[in-house]
């Protein structure tokens, strides 16, 4: 940690804003593990809400698919407004909590009133990405790993709130005690020292603008590519819960491997042994889940990368991070990008976003550490 702060202190004219939120001395690991816990109970009920909608009311398939972009839409692109005004007024942890109480809110207004519901448990559950995840990206500023744990647990929120929405498996009271006892660790759970670095960019404002760019672009066709790179596998229960758990693993150890051996090698190596995996192994249910293995390794790369061309906006950079994902989801359902569905179609995809990930990455070398 000592390290961090002198690269902090030095890699700056001065650091301006230091927000000491609890016990400097609690263990960042401990952080990334409790709060991603709490992400996977605040995903796991949201999701299975979103899902409730279609299977309680028993609406038509087209309504059905219209109630999961909503909510989409919802969780995720309102995300980068909520990133702006968390940075503005320094709230991360009070934005997360705030989420936590509004995704709770959301279990019992779905009775009464499902559009209202719906409305509630995807900004729940975009504040509480926005302000949980700031704080994951400042509690080792720079560093991939903590990043990367806090996020992996979210799949297998997203695989649970899938499967018990679609059964109707849905327990109103054990979701409200879930997030209560979620609240109770958002608000109270010690915090390790959060660092605020000035917003002074390392890069002049038109190279900082395509390297954030090209790093957006990289995670549009990893959520396209994660949505669809399957598309050939037949999705029995087991596929299903092997990407779910392949998707955990890749984001949780792409962070540690990346700040081990270096971002640029982990990453790009990653996304190149991933593509002629998913691109030509859609029949052979092994070498696919090996593929999404590496693949999803960089997301704790390019969310962390992201965050230090903008420093000083963690909230801002974590919401358009996953308004990409939004954008990259959307891609995934449309009818026209399906039909281009392919094993050349994917290789190609899957190594331009490895240059796109190499070329931010060169142009980010010399500014700021990238192994740990």
């Amino acid at each position: 940690m000592s390290d961090m702060l002198e690269y902090t202190l030095n890699s700056c004219d001065k650091v301006k804003k230091q927000m000491i939120l609890r016990q400097k001395n609690t263990n960042p690991i401990a952080f990334g593990l409790m709060f991603g816990a709490v992400h996977l109970l605040v995903d796991m009920v949201t999701v299975s809400t979103a899902f409730a909608v279609t299977k309680i009311y028993d609406v038509s398939q087209l309504w059905g698919i219209s109630v999961v972009v909503l909510y989409d839409i919802l969780a995720f692109a309102g995300q980068p407004i909520i990133g702006w005004f968390s940075d503005r007024k320094e709230v991360y942890r009070a934005t997360a909590a705030v989420g936590v109480v509004i995704a709770a809110l959301s279990v019992p207004v779905l009775s009464v009133n499902p559009l209202l519901g719906l409305v509630l448990t995807g900004l729940g559950n975009a504040c509480f990405h926005v302000g949980a995840g700031a704080l994951s990206l400042c509690v080792t500023p720079g560093r991939a790993t903590v990043p990367g744990i806090f996020v992996a647990p979210g799949a297998i929120g997203l695989g649970l709130g899938t499967l018990m929405g679609k059964s109707g498996s849905y327990d109103s009271w054990a979701f409200i005690i879930a997030l209560g006892a979620s609240f109770l660790l958002t608000l109270l759970y010690p915090m390790p020292q959060v660092l605020l670095r000035p917003r002074k960019l390392l890069l002049p404002s038109l190279h900082a603008t395509w390297i954030v760019a090209a790093l957006l672009v990289s995670i549009v066709i990893r959520a396209l590519v994660g949505f669809g790179g399957s598309y050939n596998c037949t999705k029995t229960f087991a596929i299903k819960m092997g990407l779910m758990t392949v998707a955990v693993l890749g984001k949780g150890l792409g962070g540690v491997v990346s700040d081990r051996i270096g971002w640029l090698p982990a990453s790009v190596g990653a996304l190149v042994i991933s593509a002629p995996l998913i691109a030509f192994g859609g029949s052979e249910p092994l070498w696919l889940l090996a593929g999404f293995l590496f693949f999803q390794m960089t997301m704790p790369v390019t969310l962390v990368a992201v965050t230090e061309v903008m420093p000083g906006r963690p909230g801002l950079a974590f919401g358009l991070c996953c308004l990409a994902l939004l954008a990259g989801a959307l891609l995934a359902f449309s009818g026209t990008v399906q039909s281009a569905y392919s094993s050349v179609f994917f290789l190609v995809l899957i190594l331009f976003s490895a240059t796109l990930v190499w070329v931010s990455l060169k142009g980010l070398q010399g500014k700021i550490p990238m192994k740990f």
